[in-house]
């Protein structure tokens, strides 16, 4: 029970409807002094709007307005705040959730992302270390200026990634820019036809043969013949 309600001149029970409102109960006095007095105006108890409590007024004209505001989210008008998730909140740049307290406010809940792009985070380029350089280098494979020669012929010259170079593709085979002319001299030697192999040991499809200065050195690689993957030459 909430108090009495007048409809003219008849009082009821005011009951509450369990939903935030009210309704009419047993009926108490079929011609209420009181009631005839509150036809004129006056206050004829509360009512509720959207979760809030209202002052009740007789209009003067067997009906109602309503009053001042006596209590907003009131629990009599069934309000209760909301609980879980409100969404995400920020903190020192790092994003988590935002929750409901129960009381009309908000706690923090559990860290969605750290350093979040989403709350202002901007990230920063890492400090190189003392003595190192922080020269951007070349993609490993990318060309280069020049060449390099390997045993007579000319190979296309790439970028390591580590600030050097390595061997790329074959440009010329016995190249006169990558041969040492054989001073005429009788202690210019070469070698036996050989099958050429990489340092893996695999066959590398040529049967070549080597030209030697005095000191030992190869001066100049000659390509022979052809051969197939085992080193069976094709040709003289």
């Amino acid at each position: 029970r909430a108090g009495d309600s007048c409809m003219g001149r008849l009082k009821d029970e005011k009951l509450q409807n369990g939903k935030g409102g009210y309704m009419l109960g047993t009926l108490l006095d079929a011609n209420s002094a009181t009631c005839a007095m509150d036809e004129t105006g006056g206050v004829a108890g509360d009512t509720c709007i959207s979760g809030s409590k209202y002052e009740k007024l007789l209009d003067g004209k067997g009906g109602f307005t309503v009053g001042t505001l006596v209590e907003r989210n009131s629990r009599d008008c069934g309000f209760t705040f909301p609980t879980g998730r409100a969404g995400d909140t920020c903190i020192s740049g790092s994003k988590y959730q935002k929750l409901h307290n129960g009381r009309g406010g908000f706690r923090m809940g559990s860290l969605v992302e750290r350093n979040s792009p989403d709350c202002g985070f901007i990230p920063t380029a890492p400090v190189p270390a003392k003595n190192r350089s922080t020269k951007v280098q070349p993609e490993k494979g990318s060309p280069a200026q020049g060449f390099t020669c390997y045993r007579g012929s000319k190979y296309a010259k790439v970028h390591d990634g580590k600030g050097g170079f390595i061997r790329g593709a074959m440009v010329e085979e016995n190249s006169s820019a990558c041969t040492v002319e054989a001073p005429e001299t009788q202690s210019m030697r070469k070698s036996e036809p050989i099958c050429e192999q990489e340092a893996g040991g695999a066959y590398t499809g040529r049967r070549i043969q080597y030209y030697y200065n005095k000191s030992g050195a190869i001066i100049r690689t000659v390509v022979l013949s052809k051969c197939d993957a085992d080193c069976r030459c094709i040709g003289g």
